[in-house]
């Protein structure tokens, strides 16, 4: 079966500890998407296990302490880092509208979205996708040669549009198409008919967050090659 994610995540612990300071040392919630909680992290000997119980030992020289929230459906995650209940989401895709808010620290990894074909449908150019990727930088622009843009509601709902013959073709994130690949009779389906979108996924930290103060040692670690996340 095809990976969720076309990346590889490699990560070390020495990072450089971050300056001293008077204030205290707090906790640093992260959210992330139901897939990356368990993530599988190796390297070596050095550090290896799901993403959710290494992530205080990847972090652990910065001034505060780090550590996944429990998980929970991403829609929540986001509502919650937004009330301030956490500090910190991974993966995000870097946005205008999330820079006032938050600062970026990567790429951690890829987004990849897939063209489909439907072969059977009627050769009429339409194209449906999710109203949620209009956040994905330049993608309105890339689908501007079809003919109609249906906008569905989610990738469930684009998918029954197209599944139903009413589009021609579907863009969708790989990870949703990862699974229809083997959950579907898929003979009447071409996938990647154009080559996949791929854009930049980032941890964002709330810049009211009390852990933007480590984000000097963790840029520094990444800069000197002792973090890579690609």
């Amino acid at each position: 079966m095809l990976s969720k994610y076309f990346f590889a995540l490699v990560l070390t612990i020495q990072l450089p500890v971050a300056e001293a300071s008077a204030q205290e040392k707090l906790h640093c919630s992260v959210v992330a998407v139901p897939d990356w909680y368990d993530l599988v992290i190796n390297k070596g000997t050095a550090l290896e296990g799901p993403l959710h119980s290494m992530i205080s030992k990847i972090f652990a020289p910065t001034y505060h302490t780090w550590g996944m929230a429990d998980p929970m459906p991403w829609r929540r995650s986001m509502q919650q880092l937004e009330n301030g209940q956490h500090d910190a989401a991974v993966p995000v895709l870097m946005t205008e509208s999330r820079r006032d808010q938050y600062e970026f620290v990567g790429p951690v990894g890829q987004f990849w979205t897939r063209y489909i074909e439907n072969t059977q449908a009627p050769k009429n150019g339409v194209l449906v996708t999710s109203v949620a990727l209009k956040v994905v930088d330049g993608y309105e622009s890339e689908i501007a040669e079809y003919s109609e843009i249906i906008w569905a509601d989610t990738n469930e709902r684009a998918w029954r549009i197209f599944e139903m013959g009413r589009a021609q073709f579907a863009l969708l994130p790989s990870r949703e198409t990862n699974m229809m690949n083997f959950a579907i009779v898929t003979e009447h389906f071409e996938f990647d008919p154009k080559l996949p979108i791929a854009q930049p996924l980032y941890m964002m930290i709330r810049k009211d967050s009390h852990c933007m103060q480590d984000i000097p040692a963790i840029t520094t670690a990444k800069a000197a090659g002792r973090l890579t996340l690609w």
